[in-house]
């Protein structure tokens, strides 16, 4: 059984057209005009609404908007007594399922709204089918983005078992940079790549000997470019992993400076990836503020003072003011 609403100013036909979609089984209400029709549209989904065109007041072309707004998954007749191709034409671009000149033989109407109640079953299947396919890819995808985020702690906890005394040196970089990203005004998904691109941004290190990592004296100049192979390790080692984002690059990218001092490509500028300069400014910031094997921290002051010193030079000013303004509101501490 189908909900009907015929809008008509005309009791008759309201009574006639009401009396024969009723014998055919469908459930009818019945308005007036349009006003009366806005109100049992307030209350009732309808699945057809059959309406006269010209009434006092708003029309049924106004009622077809409205109608269409609400529940556009609702078919509309229009009706009229002055039939001609104009207002036929009118009618079915404005949006109507139909248009029938009065007076409506039975048999007509009947078959009209059991066509326009096969179209919406139609349509209603459709969508449900659709909406079945998305919340399946929204599942998969989320099943998917959990794998990812399982591989990638189990990435970031096999580093910092080789290094303990950057244990916690990723994660707390991750969470500096989707501050920082946020205060930018990064979209949700930039701040997750950047996420993403700092849990792993040392993964490089797995390649580099535990002693030269751990070693509690100064490295010397040949440690120190092992040391720096890290980035392009990383790289290769995420490079095959398929993110449907950037993560590598990023890793690539995370000690180059914007003055071309970085590596490993002396990048400038707009070369390197935004994602890039927000890692680069939390991984000095979390690194100078931390402890490490050859020196003890050099505390948050020292380490925003430094960065405050770079800014708009070796760091990009954005990413300095947003992580500036972050640590200063508390919204990330070392």
């Amino acid at each position: 059984m189908a909900h009907l609403l015929i809008v008509d100013d005309e009791p008759m036909i309201r009574g006639t057209l009401g009396q024969f979609l009723t014998r055919a089984g469908h459930d009818v209400a019945a308005a007036a005009d349009v006003a009366s029709a806005f109100r049992h549209l307030e209350g009732t989904t309808f699945d057809v609404v059959l309406s006269d065109i010209v009434m006092p007041g708003p029309d049924g072309l106004e009622l077809l908007r409205r109608v269409r707004e609400r529940t556009p998954e609702t078919k509309v007749i229009l009706l009229t007594g002055e039939p001609s191709v104009d207002t036929a034409s009118k009618a079915l671009r404005a949006g109507a399922f139909d248009y029938l000149a009065k007076p409506v033989a039975r048999a007509q109407l009947i078959a009209t709204v059991e066509r326009a109640l096969a179209f919406k079953t139609l349509e209603d299947e459709n969508r449900r089918y659709r909406e079945g396919l998305e919340q399946q890819v929204l599942a998969r995808t989320k099943k998917l983005n959990d794998l990812l985020e399982q591989v990638v702690a189990a990435l970031t906890r096999a580093m910092e078992g080789r290094d303990p005394y950057t244990a916690g040196h990723q994660r707390r970089v991750a969470d500096l940079s989707v501050v920082m990203a946020r205060r930018l005004g990064l979209d949700p998904k930039t701040s997750r790549v950047v996420r993403l691109a700092a849990l792993l941004h040392d993964i490089g290190k797995l390649q580099i000997p535990a002693e030269t990592l751990a070693k509690p004296t100064r490295l010397s100049p040949v440690e120190l470019e092992l040391i720096k192979t890290h980035a392009r390790a990383g790289f290769e080692i995420l490079q095959g992993v398929d993110f449907d984002e950037p993560v590598a690059e990023i890793v690539l990218q995370h000690h180059e400076r914007i003055d071309g001092s970085g590596y490993p490509r002396g990048l400038t500028g707009d070369q390197v990836r935004i994602e890039a300069r927000i890692l680069a400014v939390a991984d000095s910031v979390e690194a100078m503020a931390s402890h490490r094997p050859y020196r003890a921290a050099l505390g948050l002051d020292k380490a925003l003072q430094s960065l405050l010193r770079d800014r708009d030079v070796t760091y990009d000013a954005a990413c300095v003011d947003a992580c500036v303004a972050a640590i200063g509101a508390g919204e990330w501490k070392a």
